[in-house]
């Protein structure tokens, strides 16, 4: 993962050069504009592994149009990143170690397993002892992928795109500049939904042919994001996440109290002062957990999953899922006016099994549901990229000895 270039306040400093870590961290890539709504696509450069292509078409992250892409079309060396030697690495944390294949060469993963420890990967998760491995809200934030936003959205054309559109019925919600409007005197719901799918499928795999062994993945860990411009009236903002079976609501009433409700579970908070203009309100699902918040704190939070290993198994004599369900989002006002100037949507990193990554690295030490145990001074990473990240999914655990330290984004 690169060579030292030079000190930074006697700190060293390293440039990425691999593609296990994006888009949090970014090796050598190109950029490309798009031609509908202005958003940029970041795309890797391959180091060499797997079948490459030197042009091809991708969807714009943000309105799904059509870009053109080539390896050759002024590429970008990696972010830059600092090194911080001699603390013990903590979960979650990125560290830099030295590669099982080649002492001389510094790669960078995160750690999620710590010695001791018995790791799982199941439906996009790290399971530690049977039991999710769960990040808190402030933990990891680079590890939110953003999916789509309203505010870029379509900003080049007459009629601008969006992956929003009022749910059936005669909804109130109205499109206004980059966000969206509702005028409710009335006291019934009305809905906005997301149309499409939330997956693991990531812009920047581009140039690796075929991208994953495996088709992209539905994505269960989302945060939805709404930042308020004006609000008014005696009613309620909804945030709802739904997946098959499961449905999370999150409910602000501009008095200030909060809900938070799942399979008849629920959660209550407060928000004072109530909800104002220059509020952003966050619903987050994520490692079976759920939290309602806004400026800056969690309001009220819920267990949404089973947290342990054996509730989540297919049960004896039911033939298992072959595909994930996908999740539905969807804002809803009742009894206000609210104007919305940015959704925003984002995913959680989605870990999978070595068994569907797209590069072999020889043996497969952990696939999707197999148990890794960790002895004494031993630690299991992952990528941020796994569907073409070289980690202990396929070298297994990696020696204590072997870790370099923690390291830094240079902004």
């Amino acid at each position: 993962m690169g060579v030292v270039l030079w000190y930074v306040f006697r700190l060293p400093l390293f440039e990425v050069d691999m593609a296990a870590m994006a888009p949090g961290l970014l090796g050598p890539h190109v950029s490309a504009c798009c031609g509908g709504c202005g958003q940029e696509a970041v795309v890797g450069i391959p180091s060499g592994t797997g079948t490459i292509v030197e042009r091809t078409e991708v969807a714009c992250p943000r309105c799904s149009r059509a870009i053109a892409v080539s390896r050759k079309a002024g590429s970008q060396s990696g972010d830059k990143i600092i090194l911080q030697r001699g603390s013990r690495p903590r979960r979650w944390e990125r560290v830099a170690y030295r590669t099982p294949s080649d002492r001389e060469q510094l790669s960078v993963l995160r750690v999620v397993g710590l010695p001791g420890e018995a790791i799982e990967i199941r439906d996009g998760d790290v399971f530690v002892d049977g039991k999710h491995a769960v990040k808190e809200p402030a933990v990891a934030p680079e590890m939110w992928i953003p999916v789509c936003a309203t505010d870029v959205e379509g900003k080049n054309e007459a009629r601008p795109t969006t992956r929003w559109l009022p749910a059936q019925g005669g909804s109130g919600w109205k499109q206004n500049g980059r966000g969206w409007r509702l005028d409710a005197a009335r006291d019934e719901e009305e809905s906005l939904q997301l149309q499409g799918d939330v997956t693991d499928a990531l812009v920047y795999n581009a140039f690796v042919a075929g991208g994953a062994s495996q088709g992209p993945s539905s994505v269960k860990d989302i945060r939805l994001e709404c930042h308020v411009q004006a609000c008014s009236g005696d009613g309620c903002l909804g945030l709802v996440w739904s997946r098959s079976l499961q449905y999370v609501k999150a409910t602000i009433d501009l008095k200030g109290s909060v809900s938070l409700t799942c399979s008849g579970s629920e959660a209550l908070g407060k928000l004072q002062p109530p909800l104002a203009a220059g509020d952003r309100v966050e619903l987050a699902v994520r490692d079976g957990q759920a939290y309602v918040a806004c400026r800056g704190q969690v309001l009220a939070r819920l267990t949404i999953e089973p947290q342990d290993v054996p509730r989540l198994l297919t049960p004896p004599g039911t033939a298992p899922m072959t595909s994930q369900p996908s999740v539905e989002l969807s804002i809803s006002g009742r009894g206000v006016s609210i104007v919305l100037s940015r959704i925003a949507v984002y995913r959680d990193v989605h870990y999978v099994g070595a068994s569907a990554g797209t590069i072999g690295r020889g043996r497969v030490s952990s696939s999707e549901g197999e148990l890794t145990r960790l002895g004494p001074g031993e630690y299991f990473l992952l990528g941020d990229n796994p569907a073409i990240a070289a980690d202990s999914r396929w070298w297994g655990p990696l020696p204590q000895a072997k870790l370099i330290g923690s390291i830094r984004r240079l902004r």
